[in-house]
């Protein structure tokens, strides 16, 4: 799968760049520092392919076996862990503690800014999540979609929305049929709907445009 995304991709910058951002997304963003990879040596950068198997063939195997972390990495300035004899001193547990809700704290700031700045339309991470466009052909029937729509409201105001359905049927110019799900339909919709899915509208923010729905 990882290596067929790859090979989608139109230029070595892409590729090289793409693989970049997978990685970095376990070694930082999941702190898995263990599986760091330099990206270049001597001066001269690894290729995208180099890379890439490493990624399939070093990392991925450990994601299956480590799971993906509940929540991001926090790392904060810390006492150094040196063999002791005896217990900790009642300053020591203090400073632990202060660093367990310091932590807490971030964590739970970051997923309240991730949401608000989600909810102003600032940062999508559906859009940051989705990966390669898909092909439109066969492999694609029963693929759950997402797809914007402008809707116009009685004020006049034009209010984009992400419609959710399932791809029912492929047929030829990269035309689908999808059912859409109940959530999303207005009174008088029809269910089922012929649209086009144009790759100069994949995982973008323009009435029409499409991407996979990710479920959660």
């Amino acid at each position: 799968m990882a290596k067929s995304q790859f090979n989608k991709l139109t230029s070595l910058t892409a590729q090289r760049e793409a693989v970049k951002e997978q990685i970095r997304i376990r070694v930082v963003g999941f702190g898995w520092k263990d599986l760091h990879h330099p990206l270049s040596k001597g001066g001269n950068d690894y290729l995208a392919e180099y890379l890439r198997d490493y990624l399939i063939d070093t990392i991925i195997p450990e994601q299956r076996k480590r799971g993906i972390p509940a929540a991001p990495t926090v790392n904060l300035k810390s006492r150094g862990d040196r063999n002791q004899l005896g217990t900790k001193s009642l300053d020591v547990v203090d400073l632990e503690n202060r660093k367990e809700k310091e932590i807490e704290a971030i964590q739970t700031g970051g997923k309240k800014l991730r949401d608000d700045m989600e909810t102003d339309g600032v940062v999508d991470s559906y859009e940051k999540r989705q990966g390669a466009m898909p092909d439109v052909d066969e492999t694609l029937i029963g693929a759950k979609i997402e797809q914007l729509w402008e809707f116009k409201e009685e004020d006049g105001a034009v209010v984009p929305q992400w419609c959710q359905g399932e791809v029912v049927a492929v047929k030829n110019n990269n035309k689908v049929h999808i059912q859409w799900d109940e959530s999303c339909l207005r009174k008088g919709d029809p269910k089922v709907t012929q649209e086009r899915f144009l790759k100069s509208k994949w995982n973008k923010h323009v009435n029409e445009a499409w991407r996979m729905n990710l479920g959660d």
